[in-house]
Parts: C-alpha cells; sequence; structure tokens
C-alpha cells in the first residue's frame, strides 16, 4: 500500500495543504486504508478533482483518497436514459458520450473537469436547477463505503438519512464509489434569447417570466450599478428547437471575436478593472438578441469562450460567497443585498445569477429563490486582511437576513454560524455520529466548523 506525500491546492489559490494521498484500485484498498488510519490515529478524505474553493478539500497532516484509480464502471442504457458509472469520472469525460445519443446529466456545473463524486459531495447545480433541483435530485441510487467498511446503497427512498447526508455532505459521510442517474434528454441545438434589465425590479420580473418554457435560464449583474440602474443585468435563457438541417450562419460558433473577448476579459480582472468587464458586457447585451446555440455552449459557456478563472487570475487569489437569497421577498432583499455589497465596496469580477429549487439534504445549497455570487482578487502575498474583513461582513449580513452560503465556497463559517445558516445541520451531525463514531472521516473545514 502506497501512501505519497501530497502538496494540496483548491480553485481560488488561498492558502495549501501538507497531506498524504493514496489511490484506492479496489474495495480492498479502501478497506486497508481505513484500517491504516485507525491504526495509525489517521484521518481521511475522499477528494475528485481538487476544484473546491477552499478547506473542504484540505486535510492537513492527514490523508486524502483520490479514486482515479479505482475501478472503472460505466453501463449506459441508451433506451431507458440510465446511467450506472463509477464515481471518479469527470463531467468532461461522460458528457460527449451522452451527447451523441441525445443525453446528458442533469444539473452540472460550468466546469467539465469536476468528478461525479464532487458534484454529489457538494450537490451542485446548473443553470436547469430552478426546473430540475440540484444535482442529487437525480440520482436513482448511489453506492458508497462507511467508515466501519460496510458498503451500502442508498437513495430518497432508501436509507434517505444517509443519502441526504452523502449529497452535500463533502465527503465527510463515506466513500462513494458508484451512481446510477437518470438522463436529460437534449436537443442538438437551442433557441436562446438575451434579455438586457436596467434595474433588479427588471431582472426578477424577466427571471420568472414564461419560466416554464425555457431549459436553462442564468445571468450576469452589473454590481456598479447605481440609482435607477441598481442591478442592472443581462439574462440568458435557452430552450430546445429540433431543426436538424439549420444553415451554419445562424448558429453561434466561437471565432476571432470570441478571442477578442477573453482578452479583454483577462486583461480587465487582471488588473483588477472589474468595473470595465461590466461596462463590456453591457455594450455587447444593450438590446435583446436571439440566437441558435449548441448544447454545450449552453450548458459550458465560459469554456466556450476559452475563458478559466483560475487561470486567468493566476497568481493571485480571490474570496468569493454565493449567497441564495428566497423567492418570498425576493426583490427587497435582492435590492439590500447589492446595496450592502456596495456598502462594502464588494465590487467582484463575474457576478453571477442563478435560479433554484428546494431540496430535502440536510446541507445542500438549495432552496426555492435565487443566487448571487460575490468575489474579490487579492494578492496572496500581501496582507489581504481587508478583503478577508469585508467577506465576514457579508457572512454576518446573510445570516442575519437568513439567505444561505453555499458551503463549497465558504471560507469563514464557524460551529456558531453554520447551525445558524444551514437549520438542519444538526441532522447531518447525527448521521455522521452514527455512522462514523470515531470521526474517521475528516477536513479542515470539518475542524473549522467543530
Amino acid at each position: 500500500m502506497k501512501i505519497k506525500k501530497f502538496l494540496n491546492f483548491n480553485y481560488s489559490n488561498y492558502k495549501k495543504s501538507n497531506c498524504h494521498i493514496f489511490f484506492p484500485k479496489n474495495n480492498q484498498d479502501i478497506f486497508k486504508i481505513i484500517d491504516f488510519a485507525k491504526k495509525h490515529k489517521k484521518k481521511i478524505l475522499p477528494i475528485g478533482s481538487g476544484l473546491s474553493w477552499y478547506d473542504t478539500i484540505f486535510n492537513s497532516n492527514n490523508i486524502i483518497i483520490d479514486l482515479n484509480n479505482y475501478k472503472k464502471k460505466f453501463i449506459f442504457d441508451k433506451d431507458k436514459g440510465e446511467l450506472l458509472i463509477s464515481s471518479q469520472f469527470r463531467i468532461k469525460d461522460i458528457i460527449h458520450k451522452l451527447n451523441k445519443y441525445g443525453w446528458s446529466l442533469y444539473s452540472i456545473p460550468g466546469g467539465g473537469e469536476v468528478t461525479i463524486g464532487g458534484c454529489i459531495g457538494n450537490d451542485v447545480h446548473g443553470k436547469d436547477s430552478f426546473k430540475h433541483g440540484n444535482f442529487s435530485q437525480n440520482i436513482i441510487e448511489l453506492e458508497l463505503v462507511l467508515p466501519n467498511k460496510k458498503i451500502i446503497k442508498c437513495s430518497e427512498k432508501k436509507n434517505n438519512k444517509i443519502f441526504r447526508s452523502v449529497c452535500g455532505g463533502l465527503g465527510l459521510i463515506g466513500i462513494v464509489t458508484e451512481v446510477k442517474f437518470k438522463l436529460k434528454p437534449i436537443a442538438k441545438f437551442y433557441h436562446s434569447v438575451t434579455i438586457p434589465c436596467n434595474n433588479y425590479k427588471a431582472l426578477i420580473q424577466n427571471l420568472y417570466k414564461d419560466i416554464d418554457k425555457y431549459d436553462y435560464i442564468n445571468g450576469w449583474v452589473d454590481i456598479y450599478g447605481r440609482n435607477q440602474n441598481l442591478g442592472k443585468s443581462v439574462i440568458f435563457k435557452s430552450k430546445k428547437i429540433y431543426k436538424e438541417n439549420l444553415k451554419s450562419d445562424n448558429i453561434n460558433t466561437s471565432n476571432f471575436f470570441n478571442v477578442i473577448q477573453k482578452y479583454i476579459f483577462g486583461l480587465c480582472v487582471k488588473n483588477n478593472l472589474t468595473k470595465y468587464i461590466n461596462y463590456f458586457i453591457f455594450l455587447l447585451f444593450k438590446s435583446k438578441k436571439e440566437n441558435i446555440n449548441t448544447y454545450k455552449d449552453i450548458s459550458f459557456p465560459l469554456s466556450s469562450y476559452g475563458v478559466d478563472i483560475k487561470e486567468i487570475i493566476n497568481p493571485y487569489s480571490f474570496f468569493e460567497v454565493q449567497v441564495l437569497i428566497k423567492k418570498e421577498n425576493i426583490k427587497k432583499d435582492l435590492k439590500n443585498f447589492i446595496l450592502y455589497c456596495q456598502k462594502l465596496n464588494l465590487l467582484g469580477f463575474v457576478i453571477g445569477i442563478k435560479m433554484h429549487k428546494k431540496n430535502k439534504n440536510y446541507i445542500s445549497f438549495s432552496d426555492d429563490g435565487i443566487s448571487m455570487n460575490i468575489n474579490q482578487i487579492f494578492n496572496a502575498g500581501t496582507d489581504y486582511s481587508n478583503e478577508l474583513n469585508k467577506i465576514r461582513k457579508l457572512h454576518d449580513y446573510v445570516i442575519k437576513k437568513n439567505h444561505k452560503i453555499y458551503i463549497c465556497k465558504d471560507v469563514l463559517l464557524d460551529k456558531i454560524k453554520i447551525k445558524k445558516n444551514y437549520r438542519k445541520y444538526k441532522n447531518f451531525l447525527g448521521v455522521k455520529k452514527k455512522y462514523d463514531k470515531d470521526n474517521l472521516l475528516f477536513s479542515d473545514f470539518l475542524k473549522r466548523v467543530s
């Protein structure tokens, strides 16, 4: 059994972690590492591609389990639209195989490097989550190895308390080895409409207008907009079309102009000229537009432009908070949230809007409402306490207003705050205590909130 030293990084370039890493090939190898960890009083943590923002993928001075070498399983039922797959597959590894037959996964994130296991551990969401819920809500059944070396299957109908803890549970309940999904029927092309909104009122109105007619909805907010332009934004909506003989000049594809956009975007981000990113975006989308896109462009818009945030900000780091605001008082709450961000001078570089649907998982980022992500770049080699203090104040505001913080992108939640922010966190802890009495599955995040 080979265990190697490993220096672990996260997606935001904020801090790093010294640990050891183990690559099991099968369940027997997983059993061995469990026994080894218990014997040597070490903790273990399964991770995927390591693309989470902060310390949810760190297990300092302990052991990381990477399933990259685990036996692969890929059983695709083209007729039923079902997929049984081992958890180490990355989204990009399987999407093209499914797409050829008119299928895909529901609620996938905007980056193809994320593993299936990572999607489950963070219960990710996508541009279709307003309609189909988070990633976990389309799982038929998953298999995992518990810390007591028992292998169980669970779902919303079977061992549902474990299922609700594993989905969004950051790898702290068990090691997910395989998953069975119901798949999503897709079209080759999509009719897309781009809707500019002058303020937050128009944003809310247009987000929810004709919502049932669309398959994907997301948006971009100009956080710099003030007064009558407070919440100025652009909404992107797409729905399937079934025309196989479309002329190529009707399809929006990547071209030289996209390369120019990528260059301008990178230049503004690296030089903290984020205000000009918004200016450029709203210059492009100053009027309503309609075009035809491919499924890939709809699902991975930044990738279609060749944009990778981590790559663009390097060697800088960033803090980000993604906040979910409930639908009940959405206009008032969204207005006040934007105003508070402006008060703190939290004027980030990519302020996205997504719509969400509630689920029953204990610590999933879900509710009926919309989310916004606020981010701030800083130089990790200098004093970034000012940026961190802004994020701390925003945390306090969000928790006071009963909005929800996405744990995957969190850097500051503690024992008290997480209980206030996630009312079912005690349910999660109850399941963990029952099936992991020795706290074998651990992370720097869990240490922070314990």
